[in-house]
């Protein structure tokens, strides 16, 4: 595999930021690869998911290159500053600089988008925002239920009104009422969740929710917390779902 670091001047963030991106060596030439967009959680950053986890070695005889952005803390979401727009750059922006620098396939059946926690919540938002561009989609410990989550942790409150602006409840921010909005043959979904994790009841729900409207969807629960060993497991096992 060839790891490649990207130093992007994007204009979505009005920043430079930084992206890894594993691909194979051996390119064939006209080859159209895939490509997974892979999300990284609260206080992360572009390089724990090749820091912390196997991935290069789970990627070994995959035809895929995995694009690992920074989307810092901003629960990829444009909020009302026009410097930081999350959403778009993760979106709109990042896949079109680099399908194009790298020559990747566009195909929707070719493109998917998976996270952790922060990263769960931002690829199901980004993904059932946007069904007519992703096939596939990874959520690991997604931290799901924006409004439960703030009630427990009353801390974050402030933080989480400076995201959202108020409750996210039937808002183009909650996942529930997103997958509500997608007709069940539109995408398919791979959610994990440890039993010992924070947000296994919000798992529990959107797993409830994907049986009952008949979506493609694979669940994977483990006795584990909210931790790298976990999601470790779970992109090994996301990429062998592919």
């Amino acid at each position: 595999m060839a790891l490649i670091h990207i130093q992007f001047s994007s204009k979505a963030l009005a920043m430079q930021t930084d992206i890894n991106v594993l691909m194979p060596n051996d390119i064939r030439k006209g080859e159209k690869l895939p490509v997974l967009y892979l999300l990284h959680g609260y206080m992360g950053n572009y390089s724990d998911w090749v820091r912390l986890t196997g991935l290069e070695r789970y990627l070994f005889d995959k035809r895929l290159v995995v694009v690992m952005p920074s989307g810092y803390n901003g629960y990829y979401t444009d909020l009302s500053k026009p410097d930081q727009n999350y959403e778009t750059y993760i979106s709109k922006e990042l896949p079109h600089y680099i399908e194009s620098l790298f020559g990747l396939s566009q195909k929707k059946e070719n493109r998917f988008i998976a996270g952790l926690s922060m990263g769960g919540f931002g690829a199901l938002k980004i993904g059932l925002s946007n069904p007519n561009r992703y096939q596939k989609i990874g959520c690991f410990s997604g931290a799901l239920d924006i409004d439960r989550y703030t009630a427990f942790e009353a801390s974050r409150a402030p933080f989480f009104k400076s995201i959202f602006n108020g409750p996210v409840k039937h808002t183009k921010h909650d996942i529930y009422h997103l997958l509500n909005k997608v007709k069940n043959d539109e995408v398919e979904l791979f959610v994990s969740c440890g039993t010992k994790d924070v947000f296994y009841p919000d798992a529990l729900r959107l797993k409830t929710q994907l049986e009952t409207s008949g979506f493609n969807h694979t669940y994977l629960e483990l006795p584990y917390g909210h931790e790298w060993s976990f999601w470790d497991l779970s992109i090994e096992a996301f990429l062998k779902w592919l």
